[in-house]
């Protein structure tokens, strides 16, 4: 067993504006993952297990809120949200998802990868966020 900075080993709960903090981190790290090719290989990542991350970590219902997230990191993940919608409704039932050169080339991926990139460049005017301490209100746009 690998010992992990993450957990908490003093039997203490995080705050629910840390948990969100983590999450929104993950969200980021998931945004990385579509939007870079390199970020994607080297994670070894199909496009079907992108998509069922970001049902589990960004689909309704959303938690998210500020201060974890500015109103333009919340706007940024709903237009990939959107995208996201916009492929589960437009890949054939057919579509072979473990077929990554095939699905990728796909528009609604391609959308999918754009909207995530753009969104990546919002997430990124603040980095990750502490997973120990909560952030103040004062970070919001």
């Amino acid at each position: 067993m690998t010992e992990r900075d993450d957990v908490d080993v003093t039997g203490s709960q995080p705050s629910e504006r840390v948990v969100l903090q983590r999450l929104r981190n993950r969200l980021m790290e998931l945004l990385e993952r579509i939007a870079v090719p390199e970020v994607r290989a080297a994670s070894d990542d199909d496009p079907y297990e992108l998509v069922n991350d970001w049902e589990f970590l960004a689909r309704e219902p959303r938690p998210y809120s500020p201060p974890a997230y500015t109103q333009r990191e919340l706007a940024a993940a709903g237009r990939v949200d959107d995208a996201w919608t916009r492929l589960e409704r437009d890949m054939p039932p057919d579509a072979d998802w473990q077929q990554p050169r095939q699905f990728e080339a796909s528009t609604a991926w391609t959308a999918l990868v754009s909207e995530a990139a753009v969104a990546l460049a919002v997430f990124e005017e603040r980095g990750l966020l502490p997973e120990d301490a909560e952030i103040t209100d004062d970070a919001q746009d």
